[in-house]
């Protein structure tokens, strides 16, 4: 679904949420909320606290008392009346108003002010490859609407400003994303990540103390998720059975090196392929076509290489026509069986080659 980014033009008044330091509105969850919504209703109490003092009593509409719609505003009586309710997920009370997500695709939010009510909510469980609607609404609220900013992910990347008195404007908002996956990679510890906390003097500890206790809420923040069902991963064009049987029956199929041999490296665990190999291209089709039918509800097939290892790249002659003599610059490593040792090379960007 493409995004919409709606802006209506005759949104209700500005409401109140906080005001001098004291609660003016009520956080209302539907009877049964949804993952989405729990987290975000607590997620906005305690930012406003944060931001205000206040601290905003959420609860579930089955338990507001005399709960109901009447002329457009909600209603709820005893300790349960305020001037505002902030409904956060889609429940009884949002469908009253004539608020819901049925225009939302995954990941999608609406955020709308009524006569005396702010809705915040999501698709949520109805679209399950981004369940999350409902706190990128509230997450959106917070960043977009109440300038609360978390530039990186630990503590002191979460900026939010103090204010006794907290406004929400005229708001009337429909988007979906348009990305329907959006992923940052999250690399654990590792060797190759402290050679890069070397470099800005971090130590593995001051990593594992800021990476469990604040990277989650960060990518959470920046609305990060959705899924496409996508089948990749460094190597996965062909299953371990295909390349054991490719370098027993086929080793033509391989990656020629600088001297002439097709031969991996010595426990290569990574194989190199003769990408120019018309014989091993249809054998990747049937590979794929057979992964699809053993598989009837899998969306995608991967036809990703291997991106490391010690075998080089093919430098057959066939392969080496797809590079451009004019590409840029750069070098590449192939393998001496000689001397048993990687060495590099001046060449051209394999980019042409693979896109080939």
């Amino acid at each position: 679904m493409c995004a919409m980014w709606t802006i209506g033009v005759q949104a209700d008044p500005a409401l109140t949420l906080v005001r001098d330091g004291q609660p003016e509105a009520l956080i209302v969850t539907p009877a049964v909320p949804s993952s989405s919504a729990g987290i975000a209703a607590q997620l906005l109490s305690d930012t406003l606290f944060q931001m205000s003092g206040a601290r905003l009593k959420v609860v579930r509409e089955n338990l507001l008392n005399g709960a109901k719609v009447e002329a457009g505003r909600v209603v709820a009586t005893g300790a349960d009346a305020a001037p505002t309710y902030i409904l956060v997920g889609e429940g009884s009370l949002t469908k009253e108003l004539g608020v819901t997500s049925e225009a939302l695709g995954p990941g999608g939010i609406r955020i709308k002010t009524c006569a005396n009510a702010l809705v915040l909510l999501g698709a949520d469980a109805r679209t399950p490859t981004d369940p999350y609607g409902t706190r990128h609404a509230v997450m959106t609220l917070l960043d977009e609407t109440l300038g609360c900013k978390y530039l990186w992910p630990t503590e002191s990347g979460l900026v939010i400003p103090a204010r006794k008195t907290v406004d929400v404007p005229a708001l009337d908002v429909t988007f979906t994303p348009v990305l329907r996956q959006r992923m940052i990679r999250s690399m654990g510890y590792g060797d190759r990540l402290q050679a890069g906390l070397d470099k800005l003097s971090f130590t593995k500890e001051d990593f594992l103390k800021y990476h469990k206790a604040a990277a989650p809420e960060w990518f959470g923040w920046h609305r990060m998720g959705g899924a496409l069902g996508l089948i990749g991963g460094d190597g996965s064009i062909l299953s371990k059975e295909a390349w054991d049987r490719i370098q027993k029956e086929h080793p033509e199929w391989l990656a020629m090196q600088a001297d002439g041999s097709r031969v991996p490296a010595p426990n290569e665990h990574r194989p190199r392929l003769c990408k120019s190999n018309p014989a091993l291209i249809d054998e990747i089709v049937q590979e794929k076509l057979k992964e699809l039918k053993a598989n009837p509800g899998r969306t995608s097939v991967s036809l990703m290489t291997h991106d490391g290892g010690v075998t080089g790249m093919c430098l057959c002659p066939a392969c080496k026509a797809m590079d451009p003599q004019d590409g840029r610059p750069t070098k590449i490593w192939t393998y001496n069986h000689a001397t048993k040792k990687i060495e590099w090379i001046d060449y051209v960007s394999l980019t042409d080659r693979m896109f080939t």
